[in-house]
């Protein structure tokens, strides 16, 4: 076979074998569909990987900590693995609720108590311990929420609230240069590179598993020709060596 010949053979093999090593991905080697990263505010904002959720490392970690609330990246890309992000209970002092929505089965009274909160400046406990309640008096108000969303605009984030009688998502804003934002912002800045280390380990994966097989095919199409080879010059040796001889 010549080398033309050989181009051919490796255009019309290439996509079924690409196909058995996606199946074959999906069936003995799969990539984690998810990975679950646990934040500590440090001296610096630090997100370390527990693997799967619910594993031995994973409870490690949580345990080093009292409390966690799930953080969630508004994104417009679906096509990544999931990505799950918990922070450990930390406190946004001063915060400017401007949009609220309370969970069906309230009263009316519980959505009017939440409009109320709107225009107001509140301070967030991200991840409470359980037991404890948010506080709203006329001049204070201390916000006892369960998780944290980064909104697509930027310094806009949204957290599930409850306090007696009401609960729901409350959308807040943050004022540039403030501490709260700087400390938000270092959370964001280490888990988007989290996410981009890990779409670059996705990326890899995809590029040396998925064509396996057509490795496989073209290695051992090397190993082929390095065999002939060898045979052709074996030959070649001992018929010159004949030659010498006569």
């Amino acid at each position: 076979m010549n080398l033309k010949k050989y181009k051919r053979l490796c255009v019309v093999v290439f996509l079924p074998l690409l196909i058995i090593g996606v199946l074959g991905s999906l069936l003995f080697w799969p990539y984690p569909k998810s990975a679950v990263y646990y934040c500590e505010a440090r001296n610096e904002e630090y997100c370390r990987n527990g693997g799967e959720l619910g594993s031995h490392i994973s409870e490690i970690i949580k345990s080093q900590q009292p409390s966690w609330f799930p953080i969630t990246i508004s994104t417009e890309n679906s096509l990544d693995p999931i990505y799950v992000f918990f922070g450990s209970f930390r406190t946004v002092h001063s915060a400017e609720v401007i949009k609220t929505v309370t969970y069906v089965g309230h009263s009316q009274a519980a959505t009017d108590f939440m409009n109320g909160l709107i225009g107001r400046t509140v301070s967030i406990f991200l991840g409470p311990p359980e037991g404890g309640k948010s506080v709203v008096t006329e001049r204070n108000a201390l916000l006892y929420c369960n998780d944290l969303t980064f909104e697509l605009v930027s310094g806009t984030y949204t957290s599930r609230c409850w306090g007696d009688g009401w609960g729901g998502p409350i959308t807040f804003s943050v004022e540039d240069a403030s501490q709260d934002r700087n400390m938000l912002d270092q959370l964001k800045v280490e888990i988007d590179r989290k996410i981009k280390d890990m779409r670059i380990y996705h990326i890899i994966y995809m590029i040396v598993v998925y064509p396996i097989f057509f490795y496989g095919f073209l290695l051992l199409s090397l190993l082929y020709w390095l065999g002939i080879q060898a045979v052709r010059y074996i030959r070649n040796a001992d018929r010159d060596q004949n030659q010498l001889i006569r």
